[in-house]
């Protein structure tokens, strides 16, 4: 067992502020994965009454979406609710071991498992070293923090009281050990009354299994329009829990006003740390690179900023958008190190950085598509303005604009398709030899298959489809395949598909299906393996096989008839990956529309008049990135911008006298830089980066004395 300090903790000379992990054997964890996927697979399918942590498509996005959209129905139906936060002492290390064999009794699973498991948390030795001084013990109580069955055991004992919470106007949300409960209603009386009763239940419940809530932890919020509320007291176990202005649940801070302007408030001041810390790393000449600089600020603080956006994102007030924009900013300085007048806008199209509330909203959208089936909207606004539809209402109504498209969405899918293969046999036949293929001409997909013995074609199709992958076009080749195979087991006992798609082959092979195609796909493999012996091979593609280059030609053709056919319908649903890229591209598609309309950066738009998301820049040093930034934004030393410090009268460019100087002149028009710009040109047109050819001409003799004369020149004012 290892010590891990939990961060934050004022005294780390008391044993809570450490969180003891188990460092267990790697076989015995091998052994604890299969015992948890028999137990998720046969004996507990469903996700368990109310529990979001540890469960497959449930997290802490699902459990605040739950609880928010309950606050925004009380509040704007006129209503309180009630929400208490209860945190349990010392969950794992307090488990009682015949709570655990309970619970899994309870719920079904096998005896010899409960008694294995039993035995291992009663027969363990926990050693430890600290400072140098060892020790071991037999523990009584408590289960492995670090155990790979540790999470789902828990579950089990807490479904015990979260099930009791099925009917009555209490509400409840598990997530491990946190406890949130709540009451809507009207009459703050009653409210008070029926939670008061419900705490004294979960205490009882706790003194049962061994397990206590700290009063002192406990928080509570009245949420209300109304501000001359007077609550009444509620006690737990003796102790008043005074009502507060803020529930931090989760990691959020939610109001009683639903204003998120205190949960925003306090991740721009810890992600505004952590860059201060950052910018330290960084310099001219040394620190780390702006490749390392980028990661650390899309991986570390923009997740870190985004966190929850679900519930607050589709509220960004233009205060909260100034805020934001000034964080990503200053994660650019330290990679670009522009002038200080360098627009942030300016920066962002360079870096092909989106705007951060478009970054956070986008987040905010994905969350409730993962979400959507978990959590139906309690209020939908009617009757009311449109700021009061809540967020879930706001999130729909953008979905139904963003995402066009006109046919259902794809089921998600997770599961394992275990595909048996039968023993060989003499009475084997000549084999069939099927092949596969898709092709696309703009939206239509035509995918075909063909099946051979020898030279003899015994059987072939020719299918079309609009507006999926060609991807899924070779899944629904294959898919039409066995389909055929299976109508025809009788011709041969040996069959072999081919497809030169690698990624298809590697799902078929790999038995994990994460969509409905690739399900239907793999339960059809497994029911013609069971009598004939089938397998899916990869085929490298127009290599000169005849059946592959066959079966190609057709789908080609049938691609180029259903573009002459208007009634070609979508017959597969759309997978969560291609509603994603069509999100993306709506805040693409905005972004680009804030760029058009801004009122500044005239010389960045000049430059990038369509915004992208290019990161091969990224590449460069941090001098080339600010010569570049200086270029792009015109916010360098150019006539044009030292005159707006009212330094210079005189701003014509210094090369031709024939126009303001600018970055965009010299780019474009100066007559002196003609050989220069055909050279670059031609790099440009035969591949060189648009952005590097920039820097070559603004790195030229003539451009460098130029800018060496006005670097003299505003050192004489």
């Amino acid at each position: 067992m290892t010590f891990i300090p939990k961060a934050g903790k004022e005294d780390y000379a008391k044993a809570k502020a450490y969180r003891p992990i188990t460092l267990s054997n790697f076989l015995l964890k091998g052994l604890e994965r299969v015992v948890q996927w028999y137990i998720l697979e046969y004996v507990i399918t469903g996700p368990l009454e109310r529990q979001h942590a540890y469960t497959k498509g449930r997290s802490c996005d699902s459990a605040l979406s739950t609880f928010v959209n309950d606050v925004e129905y009380a509040i704007y139906n006129n209503k309180h609710l009630l929400a208490i936060s209860l945190d349990c002492s010392g969950a794992f290390d307090c488990i009682q071991f015949e709570s655990a064999a309970r619970s899994m009794r309870l719920k079904g699973v096998p005896e010899n498992i409960v008694v294995w498991y039993d035995n291992l948390l009663k027969g363990r030795r926990v050693h430890a070293e600290v400072q140098g001084q060892r020790t071991h013990i037999i523990p009584h109580r408590g289960s492995p923090q670090g155990g790979v069955l540790s999470p789902l055991i828990w579950n089990l004992i807490m479904d015990g009281l979260l099930s009791t919470f099925k009917r009555g106007p209490v509400k409840v949300i598990g997530y491990a050990d946190d406890l949130l409960i709540y009451i809507v209603g009207k009459s703050t009386d009653t409210m008070a009354e029926m939670i008061q009763s419900e705490l004294k239940r979960v205490t009882e419940w706790g003194s049962v299994n061994g397990l206590s809530f700290n009063p002192t932890k406990t928080s509570m919020v009245w949420y209300t329009r109304n501000r001359n509320l007077t609550p009444p007291n509620i006690y737990m176990e003796g102790v008043e829990i005074k009502p507060k202005a803020t529930l931090k649940y989760l990691g959020v801070e939610i109001h009683s006003s639903l204003s998120w302007t205190p949960h925003v408030t306090e991740r721009l001041n810890k992600c505004k740390f952590l860059l201060s810390k950052c910018r330290n790393l960084v310099s001219r000449t040394w620190g780390l690179s702006p490749q390392k600089m980028e990661w650390i600020y899309k991986s570390v603080i923009r997740p870190k900023l985004a966190y929850g956006a679900v519930v607050w994102a589709h509220n960004i007030t233009k205060v909260i958008d100034k805020k934001l924009n000034g964080i990503q900013r200053l994660a650019m300085l330290p990679i670009t190190q522009p002038l200080r007048s360098t627009p942030t806008a300016g920066l962002e199209a360079m870096l092909g950085w989106m705007p951060l509330s478009l970054y956070i909203e986008e987040a905010g959208m994905m969350t409730y598509l993962r979400n959507k089936e978990l959590v139906k909207p309690g209020w939908d606004g009617v009757g009311r303005q449109k700021s009061c539809v809540g967020h879930l209402g706001t999130w729909r109504s953008k979905e139904e604009i963003t995402c066009t498209v006109t046919y259902p969405r794809e089921r998600r899918v997770s599961q394992y398709v275990w595909v048996e293969k039968p023993k060989r046999s003499s009475l084997w036949t000549h084999p069939i030899a099927l092949y596969t293929d898709a092709s696309k001409e703009k939206d239509n997909v035509g995918y075909s298959w063909i099946a051979s013995i020898g030279d003899y074609v015994i059987g072939e199709a020719t299918m079309t489809a609009k507006d999926i992958s060609v991807y899924k076009g070779k899944m629904l080749a294959i898919k039409e395949a066995l389909s055929w195979l299976r109508d025809h087991i009788e011709i041969s006992r040996r069959n072999v598909i081919y497809c030169d798609s690698k990624s298809v082959v590697q799902v078929l092979n790999g038995c994990l299906a994460k969509d409905e195609l690739t399900w239907d796909t793999l339960k059809l493999l497994r029911e013609v393996n069971q009598v004939a012996h089938t397998s899916v091979q990869w085929v490298k593609g127009h290599s000169g096989i005849v059946g592959n280059e066959v079966v190609d030609m057709l789908a080609k053709n049938g691609a180029l008839e259903a573009a002459n056919i208007s009634d070609v319908k979508p017959h597969m649903p759309a997978t969560q990956r291609e509603v994603k890229k069509l999100m993306h591209d709506h805040f693409l598609r905005e972004w680009q529309l804030r760029w058009e309309t801004l009122k500044s950066c005239r010389i960045s738009k000049l430059f990038y008049p369509k915004i992208r998301e290019d990161k091969s820049i990224i590449c460069l040093a941090i001098k080339k990135l600010q010569a570049l930034a200086q270029s792009v934004t015109g916010h360098g030393l150019f006539k044009k911008h030292i005159k707006q410090w009212n330094y210079i009268e005189d701003y014509q460019c210094s090369l031709c006298g024939e126009a303001d100087e600018d970055s965009w002149h010299l780019w474009e028009w100066c007559p002196k830089l003609k050989k220069e710009r055909e050279v670059i040109q031609r790099r440009i047109d035969t591949g060189l980066n648009r952005d590097l050819g920039i820097l070559q001409l603004m790195n030229s003799e003539k451009i460098k004395s130029l800018r060496a004369r006005n670097e003299s020149l505003l050192s004489t004012i």
